[in-house]
């Protein structure tokens, strides 16, 4: 008789019971939460096969006899070649091996099935399905675990599983997640005296090191989930073995990453965070994902810290792990706008303003133009006079084909131009805008013929002409005083040339009347053509040719009343009148001046 149904509406216990009382022969399959699976087969209503490997895919059997000792590894290793070698059945071929005794085998045996139903019961959701007959060729397969001879019986194993189900609620009080990680510290080993251990406690206390979960005790040790878990509860209890806070732990893990042992740092603080996610551990958890390039699960732990970091308030702390996400994934709008809202309720508009910019930028490039619009018309109301929410709103218009909107915007973009730079500039500012985002020539005439005829344009052009005509006049005066300043300059320096002339011709002349008269006469007619300011020099030089003149004049003077005094006979006194006459005119003196009374 076969049969299926869901988990969700019968019990596992009563479909078990169901086929030990019907004594039924046939494959029980079980599709639990995830991908997990069992399949069991019922001899006559007693269980008797479980499928199951062990994580390196081989026979689960050989892994638990080598862990619990029965078998040494590399007799554990020389039955797995021989089994895929012959494709023996398992069972048969360890008891053929003769490595122990056929009783220990049956127990450890026994002790695997067990295990495996055991856990299926800890399954509340799920699909199931029986048929009868032989085993499943699931339960064929070279992996499986048999039982001996004698087969479990049914009620006893769920007996054993109702009390493990019963415990675990008990056990998951003390220890309230799998990711937990116990240590034993100096007050622990003090309380582990007042215990006496059995062996198996004293093997998972050599694991109680703080970087080991309890499933992986389990395994390591060889005991069953259920075991461990029930030993690290009950030393719990006891004061032995205590949780690790999230501070040791990420002690522990940048110790590690200290090292360069990334992956170990990473794998500890994993599993802090699958039990405590707190910011102390998710934030360096998400730079070790930075530094091992998972980009994907460092953006996705900092969107937790700012999600936090925005329940508790501080705006500080979110934003800072926004700057950081968004220098991860500049390219994502989502997170542009986020960081845009943080810096909003900070007050920092301006920052917000071009976070909504680059928004709308991000949201253009992957042609959302809804979101592009809103998150435009966002960064406008904050900033009005930036020319930049106006040109990406008419590019996001252009994108949606609404062509009116378009050109109002870039009307707007013109006004908000002329409000940040001179309309010259601000007109060739608008045509390379419109030439690089706007690909529809009637939209640009008609932008450009509004810019063109506006009153700032033809003010500007009246302006710039009134300014060409100052330019040239003040270049005209500045050539023509130019012109004038270098003619004087060049006068000057001639007059400068024919005084120093002068100057060497009084040194050559003084001992000659002749040529200082000649000398004094051209020194009047260049004076009387020379500016002030060489005039004293001129006036100077006069004065000693004046001096030299009169100093000669007295002397011929004495001599000619020498000669006169001297005369004494008329052809004496006739050679006198000839010499002031000589005088006279050499002196340019009337001889009245020269002839004594």
């Amino acid at each position: 008789m076969a049969f299926q149904g869901s988990l969700d509406s019968v019990n596992l216990g009563d479909i078990f019971q169901t086929l030990a009382m019907n004594r039924q022969t046939g494959t029980l399959s079980v599709q639990g939460p995830g991908h997990s699976e069992r399949h069991i087969w019922f001899d006559q209503g007693e269980i008797a096969i479980v499928d199951g490997r062990a994580e390196d895919g081989g026979p689960l059997l050989l892994q638990v006899l080598t862990q619990k000792g029965a078998i040494q590894p590399a007799q554990a290793e020389e039955i797995r070649r021989r089994l895929y070698q012959t494709r023996q059945n398992l069972r048969q071929l360890i008891v053929a091996s003769n490595v122990l005794p056929t009783h220990d085998l049956d127990d450890i045996a026994a002790w695997c099935i067990e295990e495996a139903v055991c856990e299926l019961f800890e399954w509340n959701t799920g699909d199931f399905t029986f048929y009868d007959g032989p085993p499943a060729s699931v339960l064929q397969e070279l992996e499986i675990t048999e039982s001996g001879d004698v087969r479990l019986q049914t009620t006893s194993v769920m007996m054993e599983a109702t009390r493990r189900k019963d415990e675990w609620q008990c056990i998951w009080q003390i220890i309230p997640s799998e990711n937990e990680l116990y240590i034993v510290d100096n007050e622990g080993r003090a309380n582990l005296r007042d215990l006496d251990p059995d062996p198996e406690e004293l093997k998972v206390l050599r694991y109680l090191d703080g970087k080991h979960t309890v499933d992986t005790i389990a395994k390591a040790v060889g005991v069953s989930r259920f075991d461990a878990y029930a030993i690290v509860a009950r030393l719990v209890q006891n004061g032995v073995a205590r949780a690790r806070s999230p501070q040791d732990i990420v002690a522990d893990a940048l110790a590690l990453r200290d090292d360069g042992k990334l992956e170990k740092a990473r794998d500890l603080l994993e599993n802090a965070a699958g039990r405590m996610k707190v910011a102390e551990v998710l934030r360096p958890l998400a730079e070790i994902y930075k530094e091992l390039g998972d980009t994907p699960s460092a953006v996705e732990l900092h969107l937790d810290l700012i999600q936090q970091a925005q329940d508790d308030g501080d705006l500080e702390q979110a934003l800072a792990d926004l700057n950081i996400v968004t220098t991860i994934n500049p390219d994502d709008p989502d997170l542009q706008l986020e960081r845009a809202d943080v810096l909003l309720e900070l007050h920092r508009n301006d920052e917000a303003a071009a976070g909504f910019i680059r928004g709308a930028e991000n949201y253009l490039a992957s042609r959302e133009t809804k979101l592009a619009v809103d998150a435009c018309h966002r960064a406008k109301d904050l900033q009005p006079a930036n020319p930049d929410p106006h040109r990406l709103l008419a590019k996001a218009y252009l994108f949606d084909n609404q062509i009116e909107n378009a050109v109002v915007e870039y009307k707007s973009l013109w006004h908000t131009l002329l409000s940040n730079m001179r309309p010259r500039k601000a007109l060739e500012e608008l045509e390379r805008i419109l030439r690089q985002d706007c690909k529809f020539p009637r939209v640009s005439e008609q932008v450009l013929n509004h810019a063109r005829g506006s009153e700032a344009v033809k003010t500007g052009s009246a302006i710039r002409r009134l300014i060409y005509v100052l330019i040239l006049l003040i270049l005209g005066g500045a050539g023509y005083y130019t012109y004038k300043h270098i003619i004087i300059q060049q006068a000057r320096q001639d007059e400068r040339e024919r005084l120093r002339d002068l100057r060497g011709r009084f040194g050559d002349a003084h001992t000659d009347p002749r040529r200082l008269l000649s000398l004094r006469r051209d020194i009047i007619a260049a004076h009387e053509g020379v500016e002030s300011h060489l005039g004293a020099e001129y006036e100077a030089l006069l004065a000693d040719v004046r001096k030299e003149l009169e100093q000669d004049i007295a002397e011929r003077r004495k001599q000619v009343l020498d000669s006169i005094a001297a005369a004494e006979s008329p052809q004496a006194l006739e050679e006198t009148d000839r010499a002031i006459a000589n005088f006279a005119e050499t002196f340019d003196r009337p001889e009245a001046e020269i002839r004594p009374l």
